[in-house]
């Protein structure tokens, strides 16, 4: 049998969606939360962050559309796959999708 994914374990529809958070104001904050009408939230800032310095952190969601909120004082780059899907540094929201690309054969 196969091993269960690093990250997403035995949840084979779901995909890893990478965030790499830099703070440089000790009040910031972001979260990562489903559109859908649950709005499950992923990810959210963990306590006593360092300034300065790269908190990345690998989600396993399912294929969709989310929301990255942020406040000011830092800036968030989020993967997919590999390709860089998601760059903000200003607070607000953005819609990121997650997309499934699996290939049927």
């Amino acid at each position: 049998t196969e091993a269960p994914h690093p990250v997403c374990g035995n949840l084979t529809d779901y995909k890893v969606f990478k965030l790499q958070f830099t703070p440089s104001s000790v009040n910031a904050t972001y979260s990562f939360a489903s559109k859908d009408t649950d709005g499950t939230v992923y990810s959210s800032t963990p306590s006593d962050l360092p300034l300065d310095e790269i908190y990345e952190e690998k989600v396993c969601v399912p294929a969709g559309e989310y929301e990255f909120t942020m406040s000011d004082g830092a800036c968030v780059n989020g993967y997919y796959r590999g390709n860089l899907i998601l760059f903000n540094c200003a607070e607000g929201s953005i819609t990121v999708k997650v997309e499934d690309k699996s290939e049927t054969v």
